[in-house]
């Protein structure tokens, strides 16, 4: 007979599945070794034939003595995840993890009685049923809370709520804290320790808010996490506090502290100036809509998504204003455009009117180039992306001097495609190491093909939509 199978339940397959349930509610909180035993024992129940299922092979491969593994698979069953069935032969079945946690489980009466004693001598105001008990149980076994540690997390609660406390709120407590590991009387004590500390702090925050009552459960979280994780000082908090003017309470001033730390904002002064700020950003965010032709009525998004960064990279608003100007001379008519604009200019170390002033004038005047370049060859037409690459590759890489290409240019006026020919004239040039126009003119212009034939041989064409489409397409109309 087979050690370990599935109940008729669980369906077999060739992989062995750990169902999430068991990952996310016993995993954690169960001994190294009772989780080796369950996830073995589960991988034979699909090879319940296997030579090794059974329990003197359990205890070869697993290094523990066959009484351990007796033990563990108890633990198991009194999770509920197993049966044993039998025990000479031992015989296990498996049970399905949602079938564990949706049943109902018994427990031992006298396993409790101290912490049942104990449990309603703290609650006084009210009889704990026997309901209520069944949830303190199931919360200890599932979490693996002491019963001291639970104990003392209800006296904790009766403390801050009063006498008519609900269970659900001792138990979100103290499901609360045993996600962060405190599990037993010991971290609890610290836990009650680092909220006793913090209390009167607590309280300066809650006169900030205008708040006369004491802090709960929650609101003292907050607070350990803007001081402790987010390392706030009591200053900024309180600074933070008072701006809300008692509009909003413990939770719009979480969602500020959020705010302030996502912007790198920690102390009084950071706070005061950017709060100060603000006004002006906003005004910001909407001139540059203006410039840039977009319409929010609600600029908040965008002072948080985009001005504040831009800001912090060290542009001034006059700047900024004259970037969302070139954006629109240069058809960019959106915010994200903007953005990328920026984030070219700032990795080209531009950040001031001075330099962006002479950046731009730099490319106007390179474009003044190419359009007496593009005159020359018969071009009458703005200056595309096109034409700069073509201009660059002559002078950045083939390093032509200016004169020489305009000569190519007049070489190639009359020509069906003049860029196409002036590029195969420059290239032929290259190869041949002409850097003159002398000795340009001493090889003459190279042999015309059909495909540069001259404007009087060419007949008219007509274009298909999918060409019109593919040609509008590869049309880049920004270079920034």
């Amino acid at each position: 007979m087979a050690f370990c199978k599935f109940s008729s339940e669980i369906v077999i397959d060739n992989s062995t599945r750990v169902d999430n349930l068991f990952i996310d509610h016993y995993l954690p909180h169960a001994p190294e070794s009772c989780v080796k035993v369950y996830l073995y024992g589960l991988y034979h129940c699909g090879h319940s034939d296997s030579a090794d299922n059974t329990l003197e092979k359990f205890s070869k491969i697993l290094g523990l003595c066959e009484q351990d593994i007796l033990d563990i698979f108890k633990y198991w069953q009194e999770e509920g995840l197993i049966q044993i069935l039998n025990t000479s032969p031992i015989e296990i079945r498996y049970i399905p993890v949602k079938n564990a946690l949706n049943s109902i489980k018994k427990y031992d009466p006298k396993k409790y009685s101290a912490f049942n004693e104990q449990a309603q001598q703290i609650i006084q105001g009210r009889m704990i049923s026997e309901h209520e008990y069944g949830e303190y149980y199931d919360n200890m076994q599932v979490f693996h809370i002491q019963p001291e540690a639970l104990l003392m997390v209800m006296q904790y609660c009766i403390n801050l709520k009063g006498a008519d406390v609900g269970y659900s709120y001792i138990l979100t407590v103290a499901k609360n804290w045993a996600m962060q590991g405190i599990t037993t009387s010991e971290t609890v004590e610290n836990k009650l320790k680092e909220f006793e500390n913090n209390m009167g702090e607590i309280k300066e925050v809650l006169n900030a808010l205008k708040l006369k009552r004491p802090a709960n459960f929650d609101e003292m979280q907050m607070f350990i996490k803007w001081n402790k994780e987010m390392s706030f000082t009591l200053g900024a908090i309180l600074c933070a506090a008072k701006k809300l003017k008692g509009k909003g309470g413990f939770e719009r001033l979480d969602s500020k502290m959020l705010k302030y730390y996502e912007n790198k904002k920690f102390s009084a002064l950071e706070i005061e100036n950017y709060e100060s700020e603000k006004n002006n950003l906003f005004n910001l965010a909407r001139e540059i809509n203006k410039l840039i032709g977009v319409y929010y009525e609600n600029v908040e998004a965008i002072v948080d998504n985009y001005i504040t960064d831009w800001t912090q990279k060290g542009y001034s608003p006059d700047t900024l204003k004259q970037i969302a100007s070139y954006c629109f001379k240069s058809n960019i008519r959106t915010l994200d455009g903007m953005n990328n604009a920026i984030l070219k200019f700032y990795k080209l170390g531009i950040t001031t009117i001075e330099m962006l002033n002479d950046y731009t004038s730099g490319v106007l005047a390179t474009d003044n180039l190419i359009k007496e370049i593009l005159s020359t060859s018969g071009i009458e037409r703005m200056v595309t992306s096109f034409d700069r690459d073509y201009y660059r590759t002559w002078t950045n890489s083939w390093h032509f001097n200016y004169d020489l290409i305009v000569y190519s240019a007049t070489l190639a006026n009359g020509k069906r495609e003049p860029l196409a020919y002036m590029n195969k004239i420059l290239s032929t040039w290259l190869n041949n190491k002409v850097d003159t126009i002398e000795k340009a003119k001493s090889q003459g212009a190279p042999q015309i093909t059909a495909e540069y034939a001259n404007k009087s041989k060419v007949t008219e064409r007509s274009y298909s939509t999918e060409e019109l489409k593919t040609l509008f397409d590869n049309i880049d109309e920004v270079d920034v």
